[in-house]
């Protein structure tokens, strides 16, 4: 175990760095106020959003407003009286929530901690508590609001006698949901699960917009480029500060699986990621080499049938990448990995450069060497232009493939590469992302007007806003697409009704919107938050599965789901989830309820979980070895023929076939399959079901079966 004094050295530094929305101008008279939230309250919280997010941004020499509320307040460490300042590259921030708790939150590029204790404000003083053994301070203090630097009787570098020196400063709604949810992450006594940590999260928002704190939103000042706070609807001229934008007015925040969505009146609306791309596994399982893996049958291909009927109507491959080479924040929690090893903490950090686990390069050669075109959006090309030319909206013909890997929400909003700057500036980003429509209107008018939106407050589009790891105190906000985009693109033309749709991003399948809005002929989605090395093995296998002659995308999954199960690999392309399973990962059938996917079968969503070749009544194992089997012959449809034979001889009435036939005695399963298995075998090889299957089946997709 770590000591936490360890880890809190780590934050020291000769320099002192200290960012803050006013560390100039003189201190004025107070505005003492009487809150008295009384109790320690809170109930911790956990998820995500590393390092401090302090909006701040130097104010020259004017004065930040007065908060009427301690709870406006946060307050930025200086220095401690025994000389030690904060490093150059940390934050250490004293936050002040709801119903009394307090948040002590440390952070810099590599490391986070956090303590929490009691907080009491009444008649100009200040009560703090903290019982962490490490961090004890339990004093009453006077406090004036109006006083940008403070002087505090305790230290957060030791345990004795002494002083630290704080600037006041501000966080607006998004960087203070962040900094809170992280706060609890990273304080070992916090002890709260992810959901509660959202709790947690969305109650500092909710509160912040129903005190009408002046922190919820932030303008830019036109004259410098600096960082106003205004009160919600106000201009920076109404609070006496220089002219800037409007500032953007809230109407509501609501919890999302993964983080708070929040709505504006006059303005797009901004997702809030807390919870997203969780570290890489340290501890992934090494696959073990399985019984028939020498075997050189598993190597075995059909020829191609030459029969595209389920190959995608258009050749055409597209991988939209916004994060190519972005670090983003990820964290492992103690309740999505039970079994890891974790942090002394509870939790591990990493500062991470997605997506870790994707070929691009080879993946992109494999289907080019099956017939392919490959196009890709990386990092910033991923631009909104960009992104409605390559799928499909200029041309009103949807890509065959599409992998879009990227942060999502669990509204099915997904970020594209368009930084429309930093999380304190809303207003700014709001501006960006007019102008980035205006870039495209002209040849999409009715991008914005889509079922009902307007310029101001497009349906089609969001923003986005996620964690960073290049300024431990600033989250960036991106353009997003919505569900609706996706419908605005079908009533362009665009259909992905005999398309492979892999959306590679946490939480996004954790609603129905976004899968029902693409229809896709084989739609895969993540409905939790999962590590890039995870993710980018699933994308590598779908597409080394499928150039494979008769593999259609319903084996692919099954096979992912037999590897993460099993940890054993059978074919050569199962070696792609080496080094990406964390020990502690769902196996047996709880992985389904990770990793969905869907088929459209012209009128409703097929789930592949529980439909087809996962149906539960069938053992897939036996579909598994029937189809193996029937591949033993040059001609997949010989294979399938031959199965049959066995199905209308023996396996019918019960019987094995042993001496008296070869093929059929080494094709039964271990056993007489059942009629099911053998007519579901003789779809997944031929698209048609020679024997009847009485279940649903999954609709078929393959990627060359056409051609020689």
């Amino acid at each position: 175990m770590v000591s936490r004094v360890v880890r809190r050295a780590a934050l020291l530094a000769a320099g002192l760095s200290i960012i803050v929305t006013a560390c100039g101008g003189p201190g004025g008279s107070g505005q003492p106020g009487a809150t008295t939230p009384g109790g320690s309250g809170g109930t911790g919280a956990p998820t995500s959003s590393a390092q401090a997010q302090s909006t701040a941004r130097e104010q020259g020499s004017q004065p930040l407003p007065v908060p009427s509320d301690i709870e406006q307040a946060v307050y930025f460490l200086a220095e401690d009286s025994s000389g030690t300042k904060v490093a150059s590259d940390a934050r250490i921030a004293l936050m002040f929530e709801p119903n009394g708790r307090a948040a002590l939150y440390l952070a810099s590029s590599t490391e986070e901690l956090a303590y929490h204790g009691t907080w009491n404000y009444e008649e100009g003083h200040l009560s703090l508590k903290f019982t962490a053994e490490d961090f004890r301070p339990d004093a009453t203090f006077e406090l004036n609001l109006a006083d940008n630097t403070v002087a505090m009787p305790f230290l957060v570098f030791g345990t004795g006698t002494g002083t630290s020196t704080w600037k006041r400063g501000s966080l607006s709604v998004v960087p203070k949901t962040m900094a809170v949810f992280a706060a609890d992450a990273a304080d070992p006594d916090a002890g709260a699960t992810p959901d509660q940590a959202l709790d947690e999260a969305v109650g500092v928002a909710q509160a912040m917009i129903d005190s009408g704190d002046p922190n919820v939103d932030v303008v830019p000042v036109a004259s410098s480029g600096a960082i106003r706070l205004t009160s919600a609807g106000r201009t920076a001229a109404d609070a006496g500060l220089a002219v800037g934008s409007p500032s953007p007015r809230i109407d509501s925040v609501t919890k999302l699986q993964d983080g708070l969505h929040i709505e504006y009146e006059d303005g797009p609306a901004i997702d809030v990621a807390l919870t997203g791309w969780t570290a890489e596994p340290s501890d992934a399982t090494a696959l073990t080499v399985g019984p028939i893996a020498s075997d050189p049958r598993v190597r075995l291909d059909p020829a191609r049938p030459g029969q595209g009927t389920d190959d995608p109507a258009n050749k055409r491959a597209v991988f939209i990448v916004p994060f190519a080479s972005r670090k983003y924040v990820g964290r492992n929690w103690t309740m999505l990995l039970p079994n890891k090893t974790l942090a002394w903490f509870g939790v591990e950090t990493g500062l991470i450069k997605p997506p870790g686990g994707f070929n691009w390069n080879t993946e992109a050669a494999n289907l080019r060497g099956v017939g392919y075109d490959v196009a890709t959006a990386f990092d910033a090309n991923a631009s909104l232009s960009k992104i409605i030319e390559l799928l499909g909206g200029k041309s009103s013909s949807a890509p065959g493939l599409v992998i879009f890997n990227t942060h999502g929400a669990s509204n099915g909003d997904l970020s594209t590469g368009v930084d429309l700057g930093p999380t304190d500036d809303v207003a700014g980003a709001e501006g960006k992302l007019a102008a980035a429509l205006a870039e495209v209107s002209g040849t999409y008018p009715d991008l914005a007007t889509f079922e009902g939106g307007t310029a101001e407050k497009p349906k089609t589009l969001s923003l986005f806003a996620v964690e960073r790891s290049d300024d431990p105190t600033m989250g960036e906000i991106f353009l997003a697409i919505t569900p609706a985009f996706w419908r605005w693109l079908g009533s362009h033309g665009a259909s992905f009704g005999r398309s492979l749709v892999y959306i590679s991003a946490c939480s996004t399948d954790a609603s129905p919107d976004l899968r029902e809005a693409i229809h896709a002929r084989a739609y895969f989605g993540w409905a939790t938050d999962i590590n890039s090395t995870l993710a980018g093995a699933v994308g590598n296998y779908l597409i080394e599965s499928m150039v494979r002659p008769t593999h259609t995308s319903e084996e692919a999954y099954y096979n992912i789901f037999r590897i993460v199960s099993t940890r054993q690999r059978i074919y050569d392309e199962d070696q792609d989830f080496e080094d990406s399973i964390a020990s502690g990962l769902a196996g047996s059938t709880g992985f389904l309820d990770l990793l969905h996917g869907y088929g459209w079968d012209g009128s409703a969503l097929v789930p592949y979980a529980t439909s087809g070749w996962l149906d539960r009544e069938m053992n897939p194992g036996n579909v598994w070895w029937l189809v193996f089997a029937a591949r033993w012959d040059q001609h997949a449809t010989d294979g399938a023929d031959a199965l049959v034979k066995c199905e209308m001889t023996y396996w019918q009435t019960g019987e094995q076939a042993g001496l008296r036939d070869a093929f059929c005695n080494a094709a039964a399963p271990g056993g007489v399959p059942s009629s099911d298995e053998v007519g579901y075998a003789t779809f997944v090889l031929t698209g048609k079901q020679l024997v009847p299957y009485s279940g649903t089946a999954v609709p078929r997709l393959t990627l060359a079966d056409g051609g020689a």
